[in-house]
């Protein structure tokens, strides 16, 4: 009897602790998945005065990137400035081949420096090109206007000569925002336009200098009423060097 007893408590402590053992189950965690950085997306606007910054010239070279691939092209700078209510307008000119001509032949040594065409003397017979104005207007430490006008030699932009866009991802760093003496404001910049510049494909990313002095920018009126072959053929007569008459 004893026996009986003493088998029938170890069979009860025994169902107890398997009854209170977790049951081990398959549990399917979420998974966290990786983001890619987007460096668009994480541009940050940005304009801000450095003092470590130095005057480089007038001609400049303007940098154009798609993030793989990068490219130079010849610029000049000038600028226009009212010193009364300290604004500054800033201009960098640039010329390109025609997207034709770039489909046919890509890019070569020379391509980047199509802006030379206009200074041309007598040597060449004919103009082509695409030619670009990106635009930078200042008021104190205030963008008031950030703009890239492109004018072409051919209907090239959706059947017209002419297009223009706003810039609205930027870093601008610039010697000073007092601009009553114009040949003390320089400065770089690093710019992603919404579309490409027309060069190669993609290329969304541009960089550069900027020098000014006191001189005269081209409007975006006079820049789309521009007629790029009229004005290359009456080049002898201009008083110096216009691009825009």
């Amino acid at each position: 009897m004893k026996n009986r007893i003493s088998i029938l408590i170890i069979f009860v402590i025994f169902s107890c602790k398997t009854e209170n053992k977790p049951v081990e189950k398959n549990i399917e965690y979420p998974k966290i998945e990786k983001t890619k950085t987007d460096s668009i997306n994480t541009f940050r606007n940005q304009i801000k005065i450095d003092s470590t910054l130095k005057p480089l010239g007038k001609v400049v070279k303007l940098e154009l990137s798609n993030g793989i691939k990068s490219e130079s092209v010849f610029a000049l700078c000038s600028c226009q400035k009212d010193k009364k209510n300290n604004i500054i307008k800033i201009q960098l000119r640039s010329g390109i081949p025609t997207k034709k001509e770039l489909d046919s032949t890509g890019i070569t040594d020379k391509s980047g420096g199509r802006l030379n065409h206009l200074m041309d003397l007598g040597y060449l017979k004919r103009i082509d090109g695409q030619f670009q104005f990106f635009t930078l207007i200042l008021k104190d430490s205030i963008i008031k206007s950030l703009e890239l006008y492109s004018k072409s030699t051919e209907l090239e932009y959706n059947g017209k000569d002419f297009k223009s866009m706003d810039i609205e991802k930027y870093k601008i760093a610039i010697s000073t925002f007092d601009y009553s003496i114009a040949s003390n404001v320089y400065g770089n910049y690093e710019l992603r336009s919404p579309q490409g510049f027309g060069y190669f494909e993609n290329d969304t990313i541009l960089k550069g200098h900027f020098e000014c002095n006191n001189w005269r920018i081209s409007s975006k009126e006079e820049i789309k009423n521009w007629d790029i072959k009229k004005s290359f053929e009456n080049r002898n007569n201009d008083k110096g060097f216009r691009i825009i008459e």
